[in-house]
């Protein structure tokens, strides 16, 4: 089972692509922007890159670190697959048509079928709609506001 949002994005793919994941044709577009985008720690391994995150809710909450390995194909397709954890797997897709790019996001949940269902049922009542105004809208006003 997997989670999805998608969107259009009025510019080429190659604009979205790089400025959704900071990595370029030849790497990271801006290395302080990508260290920003991912983490001050991450460093390349293999075919990909190894970082790490902090993904404690509130700041009083006791440290939660997990560690992600995220791998580009630039301009097409991002994929971050926690490396410790059971966190979903997260896909980022870009897609040219004409003059815009259609941008997917989907998320590969872990876990068993009942947990898979709590956790769609949650996206499709709660989460979906936030994570779309979080992640995607702000990027499509990026690029409408240009």
């Amino acid at each position: 089972m997997q989670l999805r949002i998608s969107t259009i994005v009025p510019a080429s793919i190659h604009k979205v692509y790089e400025h959704v994941t900071a990595f370029g044709p030849e790497g990271p577009a801006d290395e302080q922007r990508f260290r920003e985008r991912y983490s001050v720690d991450i460093r390349h391994s293999g075919d990909g890159y190894i970082y790490t995150e902090d993904i404690r809710r509130y700041p009083d909450d006791p440290e939660e670190v997990i560690t992600w390995r995220c791998t580009f194909k630039y301009p097409r397709h991002r994929s971050i697959t926690a490396l410790d954890s059971d966190w979903s797997d997260r896909h980022d897709n870009f897609e040219p048509f004409a003059d815009v790019t259609r941008w997917t996001v989907r998320w590969s949940m872990h876990g068993g079928p009942a947990q898979k269902l709590i956790r769609f049922l949650f996206f499709k009542l709660v989460r979906g709609k936030v994570i779309r105004r979080e992640i995607q809208d702000p990027v499509v006003r990026h690029f409408e506001a240009n």
